[in-house]
């Protein structure tokens, strides 16, 4: 009976152990698996501040809507200045805004959405930004992306150069007309320069027609300059660089 009674504390208490160990090496799985969800967890918020630094370098800004619309990403570069003092203020203007939410049920993952958009800045003015939408996978009951990011690119400066550049051309265009045109002119300017002076020659010196000839005259010098600046403000420019004294 004592014999078989020592032997039963025996195998309770390694039971006791076995279960001990047990515990100790769940707990120690346990907190291994702990370790590598923290460190998988603070490496994807790694990558996705990296991801966002890399898009914001690339756009002039971005904003990102949830399924319901709502912002959940916004630049600060796209923060007014009357809403970022309120923060019960919106986000976005909301015009602006209603854009971007109506624009998202276009964006899909393999067709993102592009389009312009006009934005009357509080700091800058009116400015003409070209917006391309991207969506993420899967969609609300209505349709709706869970999560579409919006990046704004600044279209201001290269409209205002191509509408300088289309107004050079047109200048070109007519300074060249104008060249053709005071060519032209010089033709008869010529021909009534010479009869000018031929009816000069042949009119007494005392005849009152003396003085409409010179009228005349004077008339064709004066026309014969405007033609002459005309042509010159024409002529392309030959810049020349050459040292001058400091």
């Amino acid at each position: 009976m004592e014999s078989g009674s020592i032997q039963t504390q025996r195998s309770d208490r390694e039971a006791l152990i076995e279960r001990r160990a047990r515990r100790e090496v769940r707990s120690t799985r346990l907190e291994s698996e702990l370790v590598r969800s923290e460190n998988e967890r603070n490496e994807r918020e790694r990558l996705t501040l990296l991801l966002e630094r890399l898009l914001e370098s690339l756009a002039d800004g971005v904003v990102a809507l949830d399924f319901r619309g709502e912002v959940v990403h916004l630049s600060d570069s796209l923060r007014e200045p009357s809403l970022r003092a309120n923060p019960l203020s919106p986000a976005l203007p909301e015009a602006v805004l209603a854009e971007l939410r109506e624009r998202r049920y276009e964006a899909r993952i393999d067709r993102p959405v592009r389009f312009e958009l006009d934005w009357e800045r509080e700091d800058t003015g009116e400015r003409r930004y070209r917006v391309v939408g991207a969506s993420g996978e899967g969609t609300s009951d209505d349709g709706a992306p869970q999560l579409v990011v919006f990046a704004f690119h600044d279209q201001t400066r290269e409209r205002s150069l191509e509408a300088e550049l289309n107004q050079a051309r047109n200048l070109a265009a007519l300074g060249q007309m104008a060249a053709t045109v005071a060519h032209e002119l010089r033709n008869p300017l010529a021909a009534i320069q010479g009869f000018a002076t031929l009816l000069q020659r042949d009119l007494p010196a005392d005849h009152t027609g003396q003085r409409q000839v010179h009228h005349i005259q004077d008339g064709v010098t004066a026309a014969n300059r405007i033609i002459s600046d005309l042509l010159e403000y024409c002529r392309p420019l030959s810049p020349r660089r050459h040292a001058v004294s400091p």
